[in-house]
């Protein structure tokens, strides 16, 4: 690994702050330099692989959609003719897939330990396999079927947080050549960021199968219609709440709404203290309640992952009554049900309390239940828009405080961001830089920097080490070490271009270079020519 990845790394592992960053460059030669920025619009373009999965997979909660988008962006990213999802079906122990064929969806199902997607599933070691016919698990029968010519192999078993293998992702024939070690740590990512995006839409087909077939068996009218409409129209909405918080407060609004009770609460479980936690409103303020999980009424729906309906409080032990019932509002009749992820894991509970006209029955057991199941799936999409948010502002905060100049330009050559060095360096307010085509800023002899700019943006390729003495705004002269570098939103799509500034020289006094002492420099050299003239 080069001084640039090892910066790299050093960056993105210790999150180190500007002066550290600074103390570190200043140790590199200009090549490592220029290998750290290339390092860093590789790491740029992976980020915009996986934001895209992250945001094109939360936008439905289709299984079929999301199946096909998922093998839309790997092959096209990864530069794979086929792909294929295959997830695995726990009643019945199979790997199943889906694909669309003509205006209907075929499904596809085959046990688990056959070929080698069920040998990446049982095993959960990826594969990447050059010659698909010489290996002993690939099965030709589909390629007899089809007339399709497998090459290649790349497989990867889809992961969940705990290391639970959830499906597997396969694509077939890399457009040029084989698939690489880079891709198959790629793919890996991507399967782990899709992993809670394809569990919640199999979660919503259960809880959807299951409620529709509730639904018929029995007859629907008149309040019992109404109830129902409300019920979907509530749970469907809290799908599109994203902050933690306010979600908690729909969560709760809902259920006592749903069940005609006084009051309603969400106990989420944190599994490093082993505690119950909660989120209460107090004189405007919002506070976090916890107590340990094992405790109360609550606690015995979260141990046992059970239905807990309490019709009557006052008959409960002492010892049982309760932790999770507020002094000052009794009461009477509690009913709880455990949230429950798609392998079954217990992550909170939704306890409501006192139904308005006598105890909670079977009927309000069963619709608390399918209203959890719905909550388990609004609750994942919450917490990851949190990782992702925490993300984001971690790259921006890189981006922020790199002692490197940076200005970040879309496809059409328009600056829409740059951080604190660029403005410095350039001594232009950052409103002044964002919204301008480069050739507003760098003007006169500076054609050679626009010009870089289209050759990057029209090949995709970098260019880095360029000596240049360039005229600003005002009679502002600077002289600098520039790098283009493309921004790849994928295989054939520029999404961009960052110009990075280092500068040698402002405000018309020269420093050398590497042994280049002309006062009077061109207005672009290649820096590579001047190193290797040693003049």
């Amino acid at each position: 690994m080069g001084s640039g990845a090892v910066l790299l790394n050093k960056v993105l592992e210790r999150r180190l702050r500007r002066a550290d960053i600074r103390l570190i460059l200043d140790t590199l030669c200009r090549d490592d330099q220029d290998t750290f920025l290339d390092e860093l619009s590789d790491v740029l373009r992976k980020l915009i692989t996986l934001t895209e999965v992250s945001t094109r997979l939360s936008e439905s909660l289709s299984l079929d959609v999301l199946l096909s988008r998922l093998i839309e962006i790997t092959t096209e990213s990864l530069e794979a003719y086929r792909g294929t999802v295959f997830l695995h079906d726990k009643d019945t122990n199979e790997l199943y897939s889906r694909a669309a064929l003509g205006n209907l969806i075929q499904e596809i199902r085959i046990p688990i330990h056959q070929g080698i997607v069920g040998n990446v599933f049982v095993t959960g070691q990826p594969v990447n396999i050059d010659d698909a016919y010489a290996d002993a698990r690939f099965n030709p029968e589909m390629d007899k079927k089809t007339g399709y010519k497998t090459r290649n192999v790349l497989a990867v078993p889809i992961k969940t947080k705990d290391r639970q293998i959830v499906g597997v992702i396969q694509l077939l024939n890399k457009k040029s050549g084989s698939f690489s070690e880079n891709d198959l740590l790629m793919l890996e990512a991507i399967g782990g960021q899709a992993c809670a995006a394809l569990q919640n839409a199999q979660t919503y087909e259960i809880v959807s199968r299951t409620r529709h077939e509730e639904s018929m068996q029995f007859q629907q009218v008149g309040k019992e219609r109404r109830e129902e409409a409300q019920f979907f129209k509530f749970t469907r909405e809290i799908f599109f709440e994203l902050r933690m918080e306010a979600l908690f407060k729909k969560i709760t609004e809902t259920t006592a709404t749903l069940l005609a009770a006084e009051r309603s609460v969400l106990y989420l479980h944190d599994d490093k203290a082993n505690e119950l936690w909660s989120m209460t409103t107090h004189e405007s303020q919002t506070v976090r309640v916890r107590f340990p999980s094992h405790l109360g009424i609550a606690g015995s729906a979260l141990i046992t992952g059970e239905i807990v309906n309490i019709p009557d409080t006052a008959k409960l032990p002492s010892s049982i009554f309760p932790v999770d019932i507020e002094p000052g509002f009794p009461a009477h009749s509690v009913l709880c049900a455990p949230i429950k992820t798609s392998e079954g894991k217990v992550v909170g509970v939704i306890q409501v309390r006192n139904k308005k006209g006598g105890p909670f029955d079977r009927a309000d057991e069963s619709r608390l239940e399918i209203f959890a199941g719905y909550a388990s799936i609004a609750i994942r999409n919450a917490e990851l828009f949190e990782a992702t948010l925490k993300s984001a502002n971690y790259f921006e905060s890189i981006f922020r405080t790199l002692p490197n100049g940076l200005l970040l330009m879309n496809a059409n050559r328009t600056i829409e961001d740059c951080n604190d060095a660029a403005s410095d360096i350039l001594d232009l307010p950052k409103n002044r830089i964002v919204g301008s085509q480069v050739g507003d800023i760098f003007l006169g002899d500076s054609k050679c920097v626009t010009n870089a700019v289209e050759r990057v943006v029209q090949s995709a390729k970098p260019e880095a080490g360029m000596y240049a003495r360039l005229n600003l705004l005002e009679g502002r002269v600077v002289t600098l070490n520039l790098s283009v570098l493309p921004i790849l939103a994928d295989h054939d799509r520029i999404a961009g271009a960052i110009l990075a500034l280092d500068p040698l020289v402002t405000r018309g006094t020269y420093r050398t270079l590497q042994g280049y002492r002309n006062q009077n420099p061109p207005a672009y050299i290649p820096i590579n020519s001047v190193i290797s003239t040693g003049s």
